[in-house]
């Protein structure tokens, strides 16, 4: 097995006022190449945060995150924007997609950025792959909240990223939908041995992810 992610002894904080927040607390952690981790722990541990840091979405105070080596808070800031356009998926609880745009220029959005070949053609490839070829014209104010969750994943996979962060990505869903995304994650995980870290606080990931990290007020508390 080899790593393809190792965070360590990772610390977060902000002055909130008069006192300080200490949201992460010394965590470190692996994920291994072509696994699925789940992040697990209840509404403010800190798991938000945590992933946000492993994508380069947010520094930490202190501590270092490797992804394939590579130390990603040595890289200037232009340098770790490259890096997670090219190498880093990420799926959000609430899609983010852009209101005026359709499922498929959603999904070839990341691909379009950085002027890749074939990408309307990869977005056609990616929306089949999770059952929404024929709603690839819509805009997602004419899509079902289980239906823009799809398109989400199809934008997170165009890049063909080496690795996809999900935070609470079935958090806005009903549970029947929930388990529709949740299939699909496994099954691209499955089929295309895509690496996954999964935050939650839906205890059903612990049955079927390959490794789980427990977090709560900021440290982890098993895994």
């Amino acid at each position: 097995m080899s790593e393809l992610l190792l965070a360590h002894n990772l610390h977060k904080s902000y002055d909130n006022g008069a006192k300080t927040l200490h949201v992460l607390k010394g965590i470190s952690l692996k994920v291994i190449k072509g696994k699925v981790l789940a992040i697990v722990g209840p509404s403010g541990a800190g798991k938000s945060t945590l992933l946000h840091i492993l994508g380069g979405l947010d520094s930490p105070v202190s501590g270092s995150v490797f992804l394939n080596g590579v130390d990603i808070y040595k890289l200037r800031d232009r340098q770790r924007a490259e890096l997670r356009n090219r190498r880093i998926g990420f799926v959000f609880q609430f899609y983010h997609l852009l209101a005026e745009f359709t499922a498929l220029e959603n999904v070839i959005l990341p691909a379009a950025i950085r002027k890749a070949p074939r990408a309307k053609q990869k977005g056609y490839q990616l929306l089949e792959k999770v059952g929404l070829k024929h709603r690839m014209n819509h805009l997602p104010s004419q899509l079902s909240g289980g239906e823009r969750q799809r398109v989400a994943i199809a934008r997170a996979l165009i890049n063909e990223p080496t690795i996809v962060f999900c935070d609470e990505p079935t958090g806005n869903l009903d549970s029947k939908t929930g388990g529709l995304i949740y299939d699909i994650i496994w099954r691209l995980n499955k089929e295309k041995k895509q690496t996954f870290v999964i935050v939650t606080h839906e205890e059903r990931i612990v049955k079927t992810a390959d490794d789980v990290y427990r977090i709560k007020d900021g440290e982890l508390v098993g895994g």
